[in-house]
């Protein structure tokens, strides 16, 4: 069984009393720490590669030029998030030039909400960022990530700066600002 109550534009999962066994730090115990890294199968793949391996893009092993990465969990049962997803996709290019990186990942495990999402960011929304799946909710357990949309903005060195309940515009705005401005200052 799985519940989702919606309130206050944020959606929680709850999980069915087999599943509580598995603890999740609080998310907010991560501000500050290393991400921990991953590797999740993408849903929208394209040309680029099927899989997407956070130690790519940040820290001192970055195969990419390292930049920020703001990484979202987010579900097809959950409208904020969808939302969210808009938003992102409004900011994508603003982000990317201040060298912030987007990667979306979905915790549904249905596959009836894997092909909403899939459909959402593809046909629809035709999202320019990486959706991944996580489909048995590890690393949304261990980022701690049980209230959604949420999302953490992990810095080019690999740490995890900032936790967002929700993205608005005033917040992607300041992110934008002061990622570029540190970025400018640095070179």
């Amino acid at each position: 069984m799985f519940a989702v109550v919606t309130i206050l534009g944020v959606c929680i999962a709850g999980s069915s009393p087999s599943d509580s066994d598995i603890s999740s730090p609080p998310a907010n115990s991560l501000i500050g720490q290393k991400a921990p890294r991953f590797i999740l199968r993408k849903l929208n793949p394209g040309r680029a590669k099927t899989h997407f391996l956070l130690r790519d893009h940040i820290g001192i092993d970055a195969l990419h030029p390292k930049r920020g990465i703001l990484l979202s969990f987010v579900a097809s049962w959950c409208t904020p998030c969808v939302d969210e997803l808009r938003a992102l996709k409004k900011w994508y290019n603003p982000l990317a030039t201040a060298g912030i990186g987007i990667v979306a990942v979905v915790i549904d495990r249905e596959e009836a909400g894997i092909r909403t999402i899939k459909r959402l960011v593809s046909a629809e929304l035709e999202i320019p960022f990486p959706v991944l799946s996580d489909r048995f909710q590890i690393l949304a357990h261990r980022y701690g990530a049980s209230n959604l949309p949420i999302t953490f903005f992990i810095n080019q060195r690999g740490i995890v700066r900032d936790i967002y309940e929700s993205l608005d515009d005033t917040i992607l705005d300041q992110l934008t600002s002061q990622n570029l401005s540190a970025s400018l200052q640095s070179h």
